[in-house]
């Protein structure tokens, strides 16, 4: 168990590492990550839905927030 806990999660997929060399730890939309990385919209709901359960990748809405949000104004950024 204690090896488990010290394994630092990471990204395993293409579009996943495209995403997180795209991103900063400022705030930055879905326009501007995938304007940086090419990940195509297909791919970066999973990929950006992964990195978030990860604890790589947050974003400004909590889950609960989202369901009333519109999509468009969420954010996201890398964990410190």
């Amino acid at each position: 168990m204690s090896h488990l806990e010290a394994a630092t999660p990471e990204a395993s997929t293409p579009g996943q590492q495209s995403i997180l060399a795209a991103m900063t730890i400022e705030w930055m939309s879905k326009r501007e990550i995938v304007g940086r990385c090419g990940v195509p919209d297909s791919e970066w709901r999973t990929a950006i839905k992964t990195l978030s359960e990860r604890g790589l990748v947050e974003c400004n809405f909590g889950p609960k927030q989202r369901k009333s949000a519109s999509n468009r104004r969420y954010l996201y950024r890398l964990v410190e």
